[in-house]
């Protein structure tokens, strides 16, 4: 299956979905386990390779 303006195949775009998740679920967790930083202020995104945070 082919889609997207690049033709990236299905496996290849799910392949890169997994990786944005898990890379947003682990910085989610660390900031959850530091105790000295309220987390629940934190918005983390996935912008292509770059993780950007926003303090809400």
């Amino acid at each position: 299956m082919k889609f997207g303006s690049d033709n990236a195949s299905h496996e290849e775009c799910c392949l890169q979905g997994h990786s944005s998740a898990s890379t947003i679920a682990t910085i989610k967790a660390a900031l959850s386990a530091a105790q000295d930083i309220n987390s629940s202020a934190i918005e983390i995104r996935m912008l292509g390779p770059v993780v950007r945070s926003k303090a809400t």
